[in-house]
C-alpha cells in the first residue's frame, strides 16, 4: 500500500565554483542535515541560485536512500524532512521524484552516503520526473579522520535508475588531514545496478577517487549515454571493475580520469582481476592523466570488449600506457575504430611508455577488428606495441598505424617490441623517430625461453605496408624457440626504411628467421652509411616484378633544383644460418653512381651477396637504374648531335654494382641484366636539355655480377616512361623507344632543350608578336585623318589600344599574352590643288602580360616614329612611316622540378611601312575601298644570361607583312558633324627570318627548334569616326589570325583636336 507523499518545498541547493557543494564550516556544519527551512533558504540566497538546476516546487532531500521503506518513508523511522514517496510494486521499492528534486547529503561523519544500500535493503527504483536530471550527491566536509564520500552505495541489492541522473561524490579530506576516498558509484557484494537514461559520474577528492567501484560479482549496466570524471591526488580510477563482477555500457561513453598535482597512478579504466567483464556497446571516449605517476588508458586483467569507434588520450610524467592486458588470462576485444595518444615521461618505474600492451605470457589475447592509430612519445625507450601474448589486427580493410617517438637522445624506439604473436592482416604503416644515439625497430621479434615469438604482415596481398626501423629477429636464450619476422611488400607505395637483422643481448648474439618479398615498386631502402651488414637468419629475400632494392632514397629526394649531400654505400645481403634469395623477373636495383670519377673517385652503390646465402637463384632480368649520377649535371656533351641522336657516356672503368660470387657456395650467376629509363617528372633536366637515361649495364664473364659501364642518354625520338612517382622503364638502346614495366606508360620526347631554353624562346616569341601587332595599326591614325577633311591644319591625337594574343610555339608549346597601349603625337596637315598631304611624329608605349608554359613575363615595348601622307581629292591615299623600339622582357619560370627560371630579354627594333587605298564613291555616301600595305621591321640581335647560369643569343631577325584588303562603309555629315562607319577584310602575307635563339653553358650549346612565322593570314576590322567641329574620335575593333598566331580581339581608340 503506497506510503504518504512528502511534503514539497522549493530549496535549491548552492554550487561550487568549481562544480562541487560548498564546505561547511562554523558551529552549524554538525548540523546542516537538520537545518530548518528558514536556515536552508537563507544558505540558498546568499549563495545564490545558480549551478545545480532548481525548479520552482523542487525538493532537496538530504537524508539518504537505504532502501527500507519503514526508514524512509513520511513519517518513517528514519524522522526524515523532507521524507520519500515511496511505492511498492512486485516487491521492489519504488523511490518517485519530480523534475528538479535532488538527493544531497553534507556531513562529516565516518562516511557521507547519499543512497546506502545493502543486503537488507529491498530492490530499488528511482524514478525521475520531467525534463531534468535527478541529482545525487555526497559531500564529505574536511574533518580530520578517514572516511568515504559515495554517490551511489549498493552492498548486495538491486537497483534501478529510471530516467537521467547525476551522480557527485566529494571527499574534502586529504592524506595531510586523514585521507577519505570519493565514489560516484559503488557496487559489491553481488549488487545489480541499472541505469536507464544518460547518466554522469563526478567523482572528486584530494584523497583517492573511483568513478565507479565493483566487486563481488557485481552488475552495473548503463542503458544510455554515460559520462564519468573522475579526480584526486591518490591513486585514481574512472572505472574500476573487479572480483568477477559486470559493468555494461550500452551507449556512448565517456571516462576522464585527472589528477590533481602531486597525484599518484591514474587510471582510465582498470578492470581488475580475472573474469571481470567490462563493455562498451557505443563509442568511447577515455582520457587519463597523471601528474606525479603512472597512467593507464586501460588496464585490463580480465574480459574487456568496446564495440563501437574509440578514442584514448594517456599523459604522465612518468610511465604511460594507451591500453594494457596485465594478466596472462587477459582479454581484449576492439570491433570499431581505435585511436591512441600516448605522452610519458623519463622515469618509468612501471614500463616503458607504450601505446598498446599485452605484455603478460603465456596468452594474453587482444583483437582488434577496425582501423587503430596509435602515436607514442616519451622522453624513455618507447614502444608503439610491448607483447608476450596474441595481438590480431584482423582487419583486410582498415588501416593500421603506429607512430613512436622519443626525446631522449640515447633511448631505443620500437613499433613493435615482440614476444608473443602478432599479425596485421591489411595495411600497416610504423614510423619510428629516436633521437640522438637510439636505435630505431619497426619490429622486433625477440622470443622468450618458453615460447616462440612471430610478427606476420599482408600474407594474403594487397595492403600497404610502410616500415620505418630496423626489422630485428633472434633466438630464445636456451636456443629452444624462434623469433621470426614474415612480411609481404607488394603494392608500389610499400616499403621498408631499414635493416634487417639479428639481436645481441648482454650476453650474446643470436638471430631468428626474417622472410620479406617485394614486388609491384615496393622498395627495401636500406639506412645507414659505408657498409651496411644484414642476416636473415632461416629467412629469404625475394625480389620480382618490379620489387626493388633502392639505394638512394635514403638521402632524400634527387632532383635538379636539390641534390642532397650523399655518399655511396655497400649493402651486403648474409646471413649466419643459411637465408634463401630469390630475383625472380624484373627485380630492380636504384643506385647511385659516379662514372667519370666527378667526386674524385669512379664509384656507385653495391649490392654483395654474401657466403651466408646458401641458397640463390635469378631468374628472368634484372632491372638497374641510376637515381643520381653527376654526369646528369654535366652540359658539357650537350649539342646537336647529341640531341639529334643521343649519346652514351662511357664509365671510366667498368663498375661492379651487384656481386653474387660469394652467394650459394659460389654458384650464383644472373641470368640477364637491363638498364631502366629513369621517369623523373617524365624526363631528368638540367640547365640545357631534358632527357631521359639509363645505364648501360652488362653481366661479368662469368655471370656472377652485374656491371655498370656508362651512362645511355636518349635520342631525340620518342621514349615511353612510367607516369608514377619515380617509376622505371627498361631502355633496349641510346635511340629509339624504351619499354614498360606493368604500369600504363606515356610517351615523352626523349630529349629536347630545357625549361630554361624553352621558356627564353617562347619569352622572345611573344616580344617579336606583341612588336609586329603594333607595326600593324600603326598606318591607322594617318589614313583617317588624311581622308576626313580637306582643310590645312595642325593637330595633336591620342590614342589607346588593347588587346589579346595566343601563339603556338615549337615542341606543342603555346602562350598567351594582353597588351595595353597609349600613344600620342602631334602633325601638320596641307593642301595643295586639291589634294592634301600630312607630316607628324608620334610617341608611344605598350605593356603587355604574357602566360607561358611554366612560367609568365612582362614585356615593354616604347616606339618613337615618324609618318607622312598623301591623298587626291576624293581620291587614292598613300602613307608612309617609319619607327624605331626598344624592346623589353622581364620573364621567369620554374622547370619541371621546380627550379626557379629568370632573365631579362632587351633588343632594339626598327621598322617602315607604306599604306594606300582608292575608294570607290557610291550615292548617299557609300564606298568600296581596295587596299595595300607593307611592312618591314628588324630586330637587332641580343644575348642575356638566366639566373641560372645559362647564356641566350638571339640573332637579328627581318620581318615583313604584306596586306591585300578591302574596306567597305559609308561617310555621314550632318548638322555640324561629320565622319564615318567601316568594315575592313584583309589577306596578310607573313614573310621573314624565324627567330633563332641559341642557349650555352659550359662549353655546351642548344640550339631549340622555334616556330616557322612564314604564311598568310588574315584580319576584319569595324571601326568608324564622328568629327565635332576641330575635335574628332575614332574607335576601331577587330581580330587577326596568323601562322599559328591569333589576335582574339583588339580595341583602338583615338581623340584628335586640330587648330
Amino acid at each position: 500500500m503506497p506510503c504518504l507523499p512528502p511534503k514539497r518545498v522549493s530549496r535549491p541547493a548552492a554550487r561550487h565554483p568549481s562544480g562541487y557543494l560548498p564546505q561547511a564550516t562554523g558551529p552549524e556544519a554538525s548540523t546542516y542535515p537538520r537545518k530548518t527551512l528558514a536556515q536552508s533558504i537563507s544558505v540558498a540566497l546568499l549563495a545564490g541560485l545558480a549551478a545545480w538546476p532548481s525548479v520552482s516546487g523542487a525538493v532537496i532531500y538530504d537524508e539518504p536512500i537505504t532502501g527500507v521503506a519503514n526508514n524512509d518513508r513520511p513519517g518513517g523511522t528514519g524522522g526524515y524532512d523532507p521524507a520519500y514517496a515511496l511505492t511498492e510494486i512486485d516487491g521492489v521499492l519504488h523511490y518517485t521524484f519530480a523534475n528538479g528534486d535532488s538527493v544531497a547529503l553534507e556531513g562529516t561523519g565516518t562516511d557521507v552516503l547519499a543512497v546506502s544500500l545493502s543486503t537488507a535493503s529491498a530492490p530499488v527504483a528511482l524514478d525521475t520526473g520531467g525534463s531534468q536530471p535527478l541529482s545525487i550527491s555526497a559531500v564529505r566536509k574536511q574533518s580530520g579522520v578517514w572516511g568515504l564520500a559515495i554517490g551511489i552505495d549498493d552492498a548486495g541489492t538491486a537497483l534501478t535508475v529510471n530516467g537521467d541522473s547525476t551522480i557527485k561524490a566529494q571527499a574534502d579530506d586529504s592524506s595531510a588531514t586523514g585521507g577519505g576516498v570519493a565514489i560516484g558509484v559503488r557496487a559489491t557484494s553481488g549488487a545489480n545496478i541499472v541505469f536507464n537514461g544518460t547518466t554522469s559520474i563526478d567523482a572528486f577528492t584530494p584523497g583517492k577517487a573511483q568513478g565507479i567501484f565493483t566487486s563481488g560479482g557485481s552488475t552495473i549496466t548503463f542503458n544510455g549515454p554515460t559520462h564519468i570524471l573522475a579526480q584526486s591526488r591518490e591513486t585514481l580510477e574512472g572505472v574500476y571493475n573487479s572480483n568477477l563482477s559486470t559493468i555494461i555500457f550500452n551507449g556512448d561513453t565517456t571516462v576522464l580520469a585527472h589528477s590533481i598535482w602531486p597525484s599518484d597512478n591514474a587510471h582510465g579504466i582498470y578492470n581488475d582481476n580475472v573474469g571481470s567483464r567490462l563493455t562498451v556497446n557505443g563509442n568511447l571516449t577515455l582520457e587519463s592523466i597523471a601528474q606525479g605517476s603512472t597512467a593507464f588508458g586501460i588496464r585490463n586483467q580480465g574480459i574487456l570488449t568496446v564495440t563501437g569507434d574509440s578514442t584514448v588520450n594517456v599523459s604522465s610524467p612518468r610511465s604511460a600506457f594507451g591500453v594494457a592486458n596485465t594478466h596472462w588470462r587477459a582479454r581484449m576485444n576492439w570491433d570499431g575504430d581505435l585511436q591512441i595518444t600516448v605522452r610519458g615521461g623519463s622515469y618509468v618505474p612501471f614500463g616503458n611508455p607504450s601505446g598498446i600492451s599485452n605484455d603478460r605470457t603465456p596468452g594474453a589475447q587482444m583483437d582488434y577488428n577496425g582501423a587503430v592509430s596509435a602515436d607514442v612519445l616519451s622522453a624513455a625507450v618507447t614502444y608503439g606495441i610491448t607483447n608476450t601474448g596474441d595481438i590480431r589486427f584482423n582487419s583486410t580493410s582498415d588501416p593500421v598505424s603506429f607512430t613512436v617517438a622519443s626525446t631522449c637522445s640515447t633511448c631505443d624506439v620500437y613499433g613493435f617490441r615482440n614476444l608473443g604473436s602478432i599479425s596485421v592482416a591489411g595495411d600497416l604503416n610504423i614510423t619510428t623517430s629516436p633521437s640522438g644515439t637510439g636505435n630505431a625497430y619497426s619490429l622486433w621479434s625477440v622470443p622468450l625461453d618458453t615460447q616462440n615469438a612471430s610478427i606476420t604482415v599482408n600474407q594474403n596481398g594487397g595492403h600497404s605496408v610502410q616500415l620505418d626501423g630496423h626489422i630485428v629477429t633472434a633466438t630464445s636464450d636456451n636456443g629452444s624457440f624462434l623469433g621470426s619476422v614474415d612480411v609481404n611488400f607488394d603494392t608500389a607505395n610499400s616499403f621498408l626504411a631499414g635493416l634487417a637483422g639479428g639481436w645481441q643481448s648482454s650476453t650474446a648474439y643470436s638471430i631468428g628467421r626474417t622472410t620479406l618479398a617485394f614486388s609491384n615498386g615496393a622498395r627495401w631502402i636500406p639506412q645507414g652509411t659505408g657498409t651496411m651488414s644484414t642476416d636473415f637468419g632461416s629467412g629469404s629475400l625475394t625480389l620480382g616484378d618490379a620489387g626493388m632494392i633502392d639505394m638512394a632514397s635514403y638521402w632524400g629526394t634527387f632532383a635538379p633544383s636539390s641534390i642532397p649531400s650523399h655518399s655511396y654505400r655497400t649493402l651486403l645481403i648474409n646471413s649466419t644460418k643459411g637465408a634463401t634469395v630469390s630475383l625472380n623477373d624484373d627485380a630492380r636495383f636504384r643506385l647511385l653512381s659516379d662514372i667519370t670519377g666527378a667526386s674524385g673517385t669512379v664509384t656507385a652503390d653495391k649490392i654483395v651477396f654474401g657466403s651466408g646465402i646458401t641458397g640463390f637463384s635469378a631468374t628472368g632480368t634484372q632491372g638497374i637504374s641510376i637515381a643520381y649520377d653527376p654526369v646528369l649535371d654535366d652540359v658539357s656533351w650537350v649539342n646537336a648531335s647529341t640531341i639529334s641522336s643521343g649519346t652514351t657516356i662511357q664509365a671510366a672503368s667498368p663498375i661492379t654494382i651487384v656481386d653474387a660470387r660469394a652467394a650459394a657456395g659460389g654458384t650464383a650467376t644472373f641470368a640477364a641484366a637491363t638498364g631502366l629509363a629513369r621517369a623523373w617528372s617524365g624526363t631528368y633536366e638540367n640547365n640545357l636539355v631534358s632527357f631521359s637515361y639509363a645505364p648501360q649495364v652488362s653481366l661479368s664473364a662469368d655471370g656472377r655480377r652485374i656491371l655498370l659501364t656508362g651512362i645511355v642518354i636518349g635520342s631525340g625520338g620518342s621514349v615511353a616512361t612510367l607516369a608514377d612517382n619515380g617509376a622505371e622503364g627498361s631502355v633496349s638502346s641510346a635511340v629509339g623507344t624504351v619499354a614498360t614495366g606493368e604500369n600504363v606508360a606515356v610517351a615523352v620526347a626523349a630529349m629536347r632543350p630545357a625549361e630554361t631554353v624553352l621558356t627564353a624562346a617562347d619569352a622572345a616569341d611573344s616580344l617579336v608578336n606583341l612588336w609586329s601587332q603594333d607595326g600593324q595599326a600603326s598606318a591607322q591614325h594617318a589614313r583617317t585623318q588624311l581622308r576626313s577633311s580637306d582643310a590645312e591644319d595642325t593637330a595633336v591625337w591620342v590614342r589607346g589600344d588593347a588587346g589579346e594574343l595566343d601563339a603556338k610555339t615549337a615542341y606543342s608549346r603555346d602562350h598567351s599574352q594582353r597588351y595595353n597601349g597609349v600613344t600620342a603625337g602631334a602633325d601638320r596637315r596641307f593642301t595643295r590643288d586639291g589634294a592634301s598631304s600630312a607630316v607628324g611624329v608620334s610617341f608611344g608605349q605598350t605593356r603587355s602580360n604574357a602566360n607561358y608554359e611554366q612560367g609568365k613575363g612582362e614585356l615593354s615595348e616604347t616606339t618613337l616614329g615618324l609618318y607622312s601622307g598623301w591623298a587626291a581629292d576624293g581620291g587614292p591615299y598613300v602613307v608612309l612611316g617609319a619607327d624605331a623600339s626598344m624592346l623589353e622582357n622581364r620573364y621567369t619560370a620554374r622547370d619541371s622540378v621546380g627550379r626557379h627560371i629568370a632573365g631579362k630579354y632587351r633588343t632594339p627594333a626598327a621598322r617602315v611601312y607604306a599604306d594606300s587605298g582608292y575608294p570607290f564613291r557610291f550615292s548617299e555616301g557609300y564606298y568600296i575601298e581596295p587596299q595595300l600595305g607593307l611592312s618591314v621591321g628588324a630586330i637587332r640581335g641580343s644575348e642575356h644570361t638566366t639566373r641560372n647560369g645559362v647564356k641566350i643569343e638571339q640573332d637579328g631577325q627581318v620581318n615583313s607583312v604584306a596586306r591585300a584588303g578591302v574596306e567597305v562603309g559609308r561617310t555621314l555629315q550632318g548638322l555640324g558633324v561629320n565622319g564615318g562607319l567601316y568594315a575592313r577584310a584583309s589577306a596578310l602575307r607573313y614573310m621573314g627570318d624565324d627567330l633563332e635563339i641559341e642557349a650555352s653553358q659550359d662549353g655546351a650549346t642548344v640550339i631549340p627548334d622555334t616556330a616557322d612565322r612564314n604564311g598568310t593570314g588574315s584580319e576584319f576590322v569595324l571601326g568608324g569616326d564622328i568629327g565635332f567641329g576641330l575635335t574628332s574620335l575614332y574607335l576601331e575593333a577587330s581580330e587577326a589570325t596568323g601562322v599559328d598566331t591569333k589576335r582574339n580581339w583588339a580595341v583602338q581608340a583615338g581623340l584628335r583636336h586640330s587648330w
